[in-house]
């Protein structure tokens, strides 16, 4: 069982994680170069997807619960953001483009 604690943070960082998500996504696909900014770009497609895919659900077939789906791959896609741009920020570079 979850401590009252780790609840209200959970409370808490619910209706943030939707607006860091868009920041951390936005962010990686303007600043992040090579594999990391492919690996962003997988994560956006995926999640468009699903959005699309809730849409559709929601609007054409009328269901009601096909929004999970997004509150289910939101945290695992921002986790997933958060450790490329760790990668990003803490990985080694050359010395003649470290400065610039």
């Amino acid at each position: 069982m979850l401590s009252d604690t780790a609840i209200d943070f959970i409370l808490f960082v619910m209706p943030i994680l939707p607006f860091l998500y868009l920041a951390l996504q936005i962010g990686a696909i303007l600043k992040m170069r090579g594999w990391l900014r492919t690996a962003a770009s997988l994560c956006g497609l995926l999640m468009l997807g699903i959005v699309l895919f809730v849409v559709w659900a929601s609007g054409i077939m009328g269901s009601n619960i096909a929004p999970i789906y997004i509150v289910f791959a939101l945290p695992v896609l921002t986790s997933i953001l958060i450790f490329l741009w760790l990668i990003h920020v803490f990985r080694p570079r050359p010395a003649d483009t470290r400065y610039l």
